[in-house]
């Protein structure tokens, strides 16, 4: 099943190959924030040439868990926010978001089914944005729930607007939305 996002635009710089998995797999895995740092000049670039940070009030990174936040020593989408500032000029609003519970097993470990379920629920704002456009920054967008979860979580606090820059996107299948084409929304 495929299921709309509650996100107004999105924007990713590129594709979520082999290779790009790579690069991103050997930052958080492998302790390499400075690696984020490139990538998230990329993201600025896409950011810029699709002119969709234009009008936003606040750039809001997705969180890690904090299990995965301490095992790091650092927030990816933060790092990836914090160069597409200096790209573009906006401050980052980090600490908006923030994540219920402390963290049990990546997202990328459960089916899409229980991501969503996930996401619907473990996602808390911390901050006001009543009236706010938000541009909300993540790694990758794969399908759809954290970004999802975060949207409405947004929304329901009073964003007026939510869009999405991610690094990456999953390739889309012939025909369609983005997703796992093993595992349908």
């Amino acid at each position: 099943m495929i299921r709309p996002l509650p996100i107004d635009r999105i924007v990713a710089a590129l594709s979520y190959d082999a290779l790009a998995r790579r690069f991103l797999l050997r930052a958080k895995g492998g302790g390499r924030p400075e690696i984020l740092r490139d990538l998230g000049a990329q993201l600025a670039a896409a950011v810029a040439i699709s002119g969709i940070a234009e009008g936003v009030d606040l750039v809001v990174p997705v969180p890690s868990s904090r299990l995965s936040g301490w095992r790091r020593g650092f927030q990816p989408a933060t790092e990836l926010a914090k160069a597409l500032a200096r790209g573009t000029g906006h401050r980052v609003a980090a600490g908006v978001l923030g994540r219920t519970g402390f963290g049990g097993s990546p997202a990328k470990a459960h089916r899409a089914a229980a991501r969503w379920a996930l996401a619907r629920h473990s996602i808390v704002v911390r901050r006001d944005v009543r009236g706010t456009r938000v541009l909300l920054i993540d790694d990758v967008l794969t399908t759809g729930a954290t970004a999802a979860g975060c949207a409405r979580a947004l929304r329901e606090a009073g964003a007026i607007e939510v869009r999405a820059a991610v690094w990456a996107r999953t390739p889309a299948p012939s025909g369609g939305f983005d997703r796992n084409p093993r595992r349908p929304l």
